[in-house]
């Protein structure tokens, strides 16, 4: 029984030592403005809606604030009852490393605002490879001042890619810290409770009257 019971053990101990959050080759996260005393990270699926929501709150706050106000960090959560949006993930893997954090940005704001056609509903009937062609096909007509490579970027959407084992990390890393759904928001690595509910001017109220308080 002690033997079966060290081998037990043994075995336990080799699965869960392998279940470790991999460290990235660089910090996760798309960074927006650069003041380190005010960090706000948000955690979104790109085809979430509720995610759509916080993306375009966000955005009114930064094109309100000054770049010094705060710190926005954008992580990439796909949630896995939204099977398309692990790929498209994986395209703004790609555009965040070969073109800009600018252009990653806004491929973001792009997918969310056009939701509707990536549900798993309104793509039941298509292939993967047929619903990450709509994608490119959404970036051509809607991004063409980036002069993405769309071949590469569909490419960076398939099974295995250095984009695809790069969005597996971000989510692993998401779960390392209890992440769950989407949005969810933190504020100096501390979970903010609600967050995702503050409206635009809520948010700008908070981040001015922390950067009074430094």
């Amino acid at each position: 029984m002690t033997k079966v019971f060290v081998l037990i053990t043994l075995f336990l101990g080799i699965c869960l030592g392998s279940q470790y959050t991999p460290i990235p080759k660089i910090p996760d996260g798309l960074i927006i403005g650069d003041n380190p005393n005010l960090v706000i990270e948000a955690y979104y699926d790109i085809f979430c809606p509720g995610s759509r929501e916080s993306y375009n709150i966000f955005k009114t706050v930064i094109e309100s604030l000054q770049k010094d106000s705060f710190t926005f960090i954008i992580h990439q959560f796909p949630l896995p009852y939204h099977k398309n949006a692990f790929s498209a993930s994986a395209g703004y893997k790609y555009i965040w490393k070969t073109i800009s954090s600018e252009a990653a940005y806004k491929f973001e704001g792009l997918m969310l605002n056009n939701l509707e056609q990536f549900t798993d509903l309104a793509t039941l009937n298509l292939k993967q490879s047929e619903v990450n062609q709509k994608i490119i096909d959404l970036v051509k007509t809607q991004l063409p001042q980036y002069q993405i490579n769309y071949d590469e970027l569909l490419n960076s959407m398939k099974p295995g890619t250095p984009e695809n084992i790069e969005t597996r990390y971000s989510w692993k890393y998401g779960t390392s810290r209890s992440v769950s759904g989407t949005p969810t928001i933190f504020v100096n690595g501390v979970l903010f409770d609600k967050g995702e509910e503050l409206s635009a001017q809520q948010w700008i109220q908070y981040i001015q009257n922390r950067k009074q308080q430094n």
